[in-house]
């Protein structure tokens, strides 16, 4: 039975020295997997990384082009505004300077017509009481000629 014991003994030995050998290298390839995948996360990293930035670049310069050109809007509706204001006020201007001329006008001749400066009474009639030149009385169509046409 000692045989048999020994042959056990060696047996087991020898499968121990191979383990002994084995293990490291297969240690090393569980490792050396682990290795490359953690170099294929880094590239996609890298790459996602980059990609981010790139969006982040866009993203602000697109930011920067929508307030710089709201900016710009705003700018011409204020300019455009103060040209309105100017034109309100200006046009303001002339009403009252006419209305004042035509003040003036009536103190100095309450018997012209001042809505064309012609003389004559507010309905625009002579003070005989006849229409003025070259209108036709009220009611009456203007001349249209002879009626007889030339071919």
């Amino acid at each position: 039975m000692r045989t048999w014991v020994i042959v056990v003994v060696v047996i087991v030995v020898l499968v121990a020295i191979l383990l002994a050998v084995m293990a490291p290298r297969l240690k090393g390839k569980a490792r050396e997997k682990k290795h490359t995948k953690a170099r294929e996360h880094l590239r996609e990293a890298q790459v996602r990384s980059a990609r981010a930035e790139q969006e982040r670049a866009a993203a602000e310069e697109q930011t920067a082009r929508v307030r710089r050109e709201r900016a710009e809007a705003d700018e011409r509706v204020a300019r455009e505004e103060r040209e309105a204001q100017d034109r309100l006020a200006s046009s303001d201007k002339e009403r009252q300077k006419a209305e004042s001329l035509e003040q003036r006008a009536r103190k100095m001749a309450p018997d012209l017509d001042h809505r064309d400066g012609r003389e004559g009474t507010p309905d625009g009639r002579t003070p005989e009481g006849r229409p003025p030149e070259g209108r036709p009385p009220e009611g009456r169509p203007p001349d249209q000629g002879s009626g007889s046409t030339r071919i």
